[in-house]
This record gives structure tokens, sequence and C-alpha cells, in this order.
């Protein structure tokens, strides 16, 4: 499979392109509690290890909502960069 590329506008108005890369993500609603976060993260890295893939780094966090959404209608995102066993 050919790696993709994802590019995104930084700060200032210029574009990055990274390389592509395989991740494990784990959505959740509600608030952005650091308990919260750390209990998704803990369910994501058992599952990828489950899978028998390897995590590579540290977990990622990602929040798509303002702290005025109410907290059951918030989508967040606990991620993790993996490796397949074969490579």
């Amino acid at each position: 499979m050919a790696p993709l590329t994802r590019s995104w506008v930084a700060p200032l108005g210029r574009s990055v392109t990274e390389p592509g890369r395989l991740m494990a993500v784990l959505r959740y609603a509600g608030g952005w509690g650091e308990s919260k976060y750390r209990n998704h993260e803990t369910q994501l890295l058992d599952a990828v290890r489950a899978a028998g893939l390897t995590p590579v780094g540290e977990p990622l966090y990602a929040r798509y909502n303002s702290p005025f959404s109410l907290p059951f209608l918030r989508r967040n995102e606990v991620m993790v960069e993996v490796v397949e066993p074969d490579q």
C-alpha cells in the first residue's frame, strides 16, 4: 500500500504536509477531564495490544467541540500510532 500524506493549514496560514501513518483511534463523548482521558487511553492501548499491534510513541488527544457544547454532544478521540507485526 502506498503511504498517504495529509496536508493541513498550520498557524499563520502556511500549508504543511506530513507523511501518512497508521493510527488506532478510540472515539468517545463527554467531558475533557484528565481522568476520563486516561481511562480511554488505557482502553485504546489494551485494544491495540489485544489486536497484535504495537503502539509507537505517546497517545494523542483530540477535542472537536467548543467548551460551551453540552458534554454528551462533545466528540473526543484518543489516538496512537501503531505498527503491524510484520513491519
